[in-house]
């Protein structure tokens, strides 16, 4: 068995999922292109996202309720500015939709892991193969 035998295959997979990923990143800044997301708006996204916590990361943190409170406090405000950038029906509209798009986020970075996991097992098969 040749070396580059056994990586083609690996090779291929790797950069149609670094394709798809680019891909779907390309549509996550379209997205929040066209909703015209401001830049307090990305801010309190980060915190949110940032802030994402479950009972497992909760046991590690020294202060779990402050940061309960901050992810509280950063989607109170959101909402605030999506009401303030628009009437109350659109505004929550507009706040679903914000909210909504961080599992774009999450997708992302979900496949970016991915790949960067299937690059690092490439790397060990190349290197066990030599």
């Amino acid at each position: 068995m040749r070396l580059t035998d056994a990586i083609t295959p690996l090779r291929r997979q790797l950069k149609a999922a670094g394709r798809d990923t680019f891909t779907r990143a390309l549509q996550t800044v379209r997205h929040y292109i066209n909703l015209e997301v401001q830049p307090a708006e990305i801010e309190l996204l980060k915190l949110i996202l940032l802030s994402n916590t479950d009972s497992n990361t909760d046991a590690n943190l020294s202060q779990p309720d402050l940061i309960h409170k901050m992810r509280s406090a950063a989607f109170t405000e959101l909402l605030h500015l999506c009401h303030l950038k628009s009437d109350t029906n659109m505004g929550l509209k507009r706040y679903n939709e914000l909210l909504m798009s961080l599992t774009l986020i999450r997708d992302i970075s979900t496949r970016l892991e991915s790949t960067l996991c299937q690059q690092h097992e490439a790397t060990l098969i190349s290197s066990n193969i030599l």
